[in-house]
């Protein structure tokens, strides 16, 4: 939704499989209030900030780290982020992300494109790798591995690979009040947008804030900035995880998840929008 001075916007969200999952005078009225206090923003400033993360942008950090890597296939090319990493702590003690096709709170997939029943798969146990996701090819190619039900319909140009299609991040205690109330200097950002992948083997990713970015001093939304343009590794980011929301919202980001809002203690940002 865009503000009639076409100033601010505000984005809302949720995905669901029952009708009841989507309760549209909420989204509406989440949207009006975030564009609301989004008007009129100042210029943002580069540099490094703690953030506070709607649900939105943590969907968009999940979605990179399943495409940058919880694949055996990319395991297995070199290219993931669990390469070198497998039994390392690497993230927060409180990250810990699953791949469950049968958990009702998502959007539930229960067999693969080969027709293997879907597997509860740890990717992360407690900021731990424990390992990617299979389909029956990558495990022919692994001694001793199985498929875990991940195999993805396949094109007809290229091998695709086994996706986490069913993520969840562990929730935590928090909710996005509480971290704005304990954050001193920081901003609260509603979604990230347009983000591609700059360094997969770290998860480095460029992209840009949107649909509200706002200012956070001393406890309070201080006002609102312009759109912030970022380079920045989504591993070292969940690595200073500060507290993860007790309520999660089921999203779409290249597969669905199941995400909370997230508070990081570092995040860079390059420039602001004009």
């Amino acid at each position: 939704m865009n503000s009639e001075a076409a100033t601010s916007s505000g984005w809302a969200q949720a995905s669901g499989w029952k009708l009841g999952s989507v309760v549209w005078e909420e989204l509406a009225e989440e949207a009006v209030r975030k564009t609301r206090i989004g008007e009129n923003p100042n210029d943002g400033q580069p540099g490094e900030y703690t953030v506070i993360l709607d649900p939105y942008a943590t969907a968009d950090l999940m979605g990179m780290m399943a495409g940058d890597g919880m694949s055996a296939q990319a395991c297995q090319e070199e290219r993931s982020w669990l390469n070198g990493r497998l039994g390392k702590q690497v993230l927060s003690p409180m990250i810990t992300i699953v791949d469950d096709g049968l958990d009702p709170a998502g959007i539930p997939l229960p067999f693969d494109f080969e027709g293997q029943p879907k597997q509860h798969v740890t990717i992360v146990e407690s900021g731990v790798c424990r390992g990617p996701v299979h389909d029956s090819y990558t495990a022919g190619r692994e001694p001793g591995a199985v498929s875990t039900g991940h195999a993805m319909e396949q094109a007809a140009s290229e091998r695709i690979g086994p996706l986490p299609m069913n993520l969840f991040l562990k929730p935590g205690t928090s909710n996005v009040d509480e971290m704005i109330a304990s954050t001193q200097n920081g901003l609260y950002i509603t979604r990230f947008w347009y983000t591609r992948s700059v360094h997969p083997r770290d998860v480095v990713v460029t992209g840009m804030t949107r649909d509200g970015t706002y200012v956070v001093r001393d406890g309070e939304i201080a006002g609102a900035v312009k759109s912030l343009r970022f380079t920045q590794s989504y591993m070292d980011a969940l690595a200073g995880t500060l507290s993860l929301g007790k309520n999660c919202k089921t999203l779409w980001a290249g597969g669905t998840c199941n995400v909370p809002a997230i508070k990081l203690e570092r995040f860079k940002f390059t420039s602001s929008t004009r």
